[in-house]
């Protein structure tokens, strides 16, 4: 042992340039932090310099030590570490990020814009809400805050019937007729006047038909279906004399891909279906049902519509009650032509289409849905009292509920975004309904958790009508693609 620690000593001793020489007598030795520094900069003309800032930044300091420490003297903030900082209060914002990409390239772009970027910056969309359409958000608003309240949606839950509001309302007012063309007895509003009733539907979490009626059968029969089958299908609809499903393979909506559980082939003129679909919204109920089904032709999609009892159905145990599913199993179920929607083989493009709708569609109830459900959370903030003052007060309680306002803001915009987007036919439309449920999805999941989280324990209880949304907006996440298949889609949208 001794003949180690010598050695050691005699290591530390033959290095003296390393400031590590041990004073005699002592057998511990803590060298001073101006030391330290010579080591870190060779050849520095100070003590102190180099410590984790250039030397520029020490010469801007105006009293050092001896022994290297500054005693509470700030250093300058225009002291310049580096000549790019310069650049920063002299030029504007674009020649900075110009000169940050490429120094030598002066204002020039050292990057090339791809299509979508161009397009991207050259088309811009109108945000506000005309006062036409205003007063139809708060007419909606009203008649939904009179015809299903919270009381009505337990009712239905509790008893399991059917829902015969807010559906009625909406045949008498015309709001299932708002997106259709004046030619089968619409309105011709445009999908954003849809979109944002269906936001206030979100709003009260209003059960029945409308959402799956209005923007799953509709759409998908309007872009596929012949002039024949609009009057039979999508004239009555609109009208609300009918109510309309869509079976699809939701795991793989995203894609746009009807899946392989249930698939259909020619029998002489007409067609036949096997297989199954599973959590099919108001598939127990709808007068008529719109299938997607894989074809072994072109493309591989082909359209169907099918009327009530020609599949059997079983009624699929929902997370949601007041928004039914079903499972529907279909055995050699013949489809005459006349119940064909466009050409096998040939219905990609409409399947997709008529999805970014419903996808859209349901984004926007969801954040209708968070909406409601953080407006009630920061109400529970600032009536329950704890240590004598409500909990909205204390600073944690306002983050949580500052994230809760962000994320429902930022998933609105982006779902707004996706309906005009659709509104206006925007070659972007399959990017921005992806992004919409994306950002849909971390809305209700943020909301839902602090939300449950700001309730405390009665936010987990039955007689809490917190529960009630949180279902909903789970029910909403899972439709048509969760958000993580929707990120996919994005990434190969833009080829990442």
């Amino acid at each position: 042992m001794d003949r180690l620690r010598g050695a050691t000593s005699q290591c530390r001793a033959s290095n003296p340039a390393r400031g590590c020489e041990r004073p005699a007598g002592r057998r511990f030795y803590f060298r001073p932090r101006g030391e330290r520094s010579r080591r870190v900069v060779p050849g520095a003309d100070r003590p102190g310099c180099g410590l984790g800032r250039s030397e520029a930044a020490h010469r801007a300091t105006s009293v050092h030590q001896p022994d290297g420490r500054d005693h509470g003297v700030p250093l300058r903030r225009d002291a310049v570490a580096h000549p790019r900082r310069a650049l920063r209060s002299l030029e504007p914002c674009r020649a900075r990020k110009a000169q940050a990409r490429d120094p030598a390239s002066g204002a020039k772009h050292a990057w090339n814009r791809s299509a979508t970027n161009r397009l991207s910056l050259r088309a811009k969309m109108n945000f506000e809400v005309t006062p036409e359409q205003q007063q139809l958000v708060d007419s909606v608003r009203f008649a939904l805050a009179q015809e299903c309240p919270t009381t009505l949606v337990r009712e239905i839950i509790e008893n399991g019937r059917a829902a015969e509001q807010p559906w009625k309302s909406a045949r008498e007012l015309g709001w299932t007729s708002i997106d259709l063309p004046e030619t089968l007895g619409g309105l011709e509003l445009g999908f954003t006047t849809l979109g944002l009733v269906i936001e206030q539907h979100g709003c009260c979490i209003a059960p029945g038909p409308f959402l799956a009626t209005v923007s799953q059968f509709l759409p998908l029969v309007c872009e596929a279906g012949s002039p024949e089958q609009l009057e039979r299908f999508a004239a009555p609809a609109g009208a609300g004399e009918l109510t309309g499903a869509l079976a699809i393979d939701h795991g793989r909506a995203a894609e746009h891909d009807p899946g392989e559980s249930l698939r259909a082939h020619r029998d002489g003129d007409a067609w036949v279906l096997e297989g199954e679909r599973s959590y099919v919204p108001d598939g127990e109920v709808a007068n008529e049902i719109a299938v997607a089904a894989r074809v072994d032709s072109g493309d591989g999609v082909g359209l169907f519509v099918i009327p009530q009892g020609a599949a059997k159905t079983q009624q699929v145990v929902a997370l949601d009650a007041s928004r039914p599913l079903a499972h529907l199993r279909f055995e050699r179920v013949r489809i005459e032509p006349d119940r064909v929607l466009g050409t096998p083989g040939r219905s990609a493009r409409a399947l997709g289409r008529a999805l970014e709708r419903a996808t859209v569609a349901a984004s926007l109830e969801c954040v209708g849905t968070c909406q409601t459900l953080m407006e009630m959370t920061v109400e529970h903030a600032k009536n329950r009292r704890q240590f004598d003052q409500p909990i909205g007060a204390f600073q944690a309680i306002q983050h949580k509920c500052a994230d809760m306002f962000v994320q429902v803001e930022k998933a609105r915009a982006t779902a707004y975004f996706a309906m005009m987007a659709l509104a206006e036919d925007d070659p972007r439309r399959a990017l921005a309904a992806s992004m919409a449920k994306a950002a849909a999805s971390d809305c209700q999941r943020l909301v839902c958790k602090e939300g449950i989280q700001i309730h405390g324990g009665m936010g987990y209880t039955w007689e809490s009508n917190v529960q009630l949304f949180v279902k909903r907006a789970k029910t909403l996440e899972a439709l048509f693609g969760t958000g993580g298949a929707h990120r996919q889609r994005i990434a190969d949208l833009l080829e990442v």
